[in-house]
């Protein structure tokens, strides 16, 4: 199990740097968050790309059966 969240969490973080130019943690660090929710603090739109992305990577990982 724990090596399926991994696999899903590194989909998941390759698809949010295509559309952002940047992995989670370095869009954290460039919004200056430390201990805060990088998807509270996201624009609107933001949230819609993450939200496309995510949704990608289910379907992809279910797919894949990763």
């Amino acid at each position: 199990m724990k090596k399926d969240l991994l696999k899903y969490a590194i989909l998941t973080n390759d698809i949010y740097k295509e559309w952002s130019g940047m992995t989670a943690k370095e869009h954290k660090e460039y919004k200056g968050l430390i201990k805060k929710s990088l998807r509270d603090n996201m624009s609107d739109i933001e949230v819609l790309l993450a939200d496309i992305g995510e949704v990608t990577t289910h379907k992809l990982a279910k797919k894949k059966k990763v």
